[in-house]
């Protein structure tokens, strides 16, 4: 996520005018400047997140998105962001599933049925297979092991290297050198991702 220098030392009221106003012209897109805002006013608690629960009604898809994806985390949730993560994950297009599958994993909530979120595994859209394949290793942490070698050898990049972040933030040794084996991936992501993991283990 960028950094606007702009919005440094806002208000909560100056940041709902950002909100609530045109994106400018120093923004790198919509989506990222209107995430950045959201991050800001989570940190006005409670002032700033009653104001992004609110915006989880607004009529902007964008303004629902980025106010949900600020609000999806333990400090937050309760069963109204819940609610709102469950319908994403069962009403939204297939990229915006993402934001449902990360709201769950960073909140520790595990409400999905399993062959939901299998179904997604093999989709057309390699970030929302790699996500669904975080979430099953995260909601079945007994099987996070083969989940997470089975991402490590996919074929999808994005798995690969999702996998080998999991692999280091959760510092699983026992899959140190099968992350070994990806440092020289050819899709740079997955060989930086292997390269910064493996070096954490050992």
């Amino acid at each position: 996520m960028p950094y606007y220098i702009q919005m440094e030392g806002c208000t909560v009221d100056q940041l709902v005018q950002f909100w609530l106003g045109d994106t400018p012209s120093w923004a790198e897109s919509r989506e990222s400047f209107l995430d950045e805002v959201a991050y800001g006013l989570t940190n006005f608690d409670p002032q700033g997140v009653v104001f992004l629960i609110s915006e989880l009604e607004s009529t902007d898809s964008q303004r629902r998105k980025s106010a949900l994806t600020s609000l999806a985390y333990p400090e937050f949730f309760d069963q109204e962001i819940e609610n709102h993560l469950l319908d994403c994950f069962v009403h939204a297009e297939l990229a915006d599933k993402m934001i449902a599958l990360w709201g769950f994993i960073n909140s520790s909530h595990f409400p999905l049925q399993r062959k939901e979120v299998e179904a997604l595994t093999n989709g057309s859209d390699g970030r929302v297979a790699a996500s669904a394949m975080v979430y099953l290793s995260r909601a079945f942490d007994v099987e996070a092991i083969s989940l997470l070698r089975e991402g490590l050898e996919s074929e999808n990049p994005r798995k690969r290297e999702y996998a080998c972040d999991e692999v280091g933030d959760r510092f699983i040794q026992e899959l140190a050198e099968d992350i070994a084996k990806l440092i020289n991936d050819p899709d740079p992501h997955v060989s930086q991702a292997a390269k910064a993991n493996y070096e954490m283990l050992t």
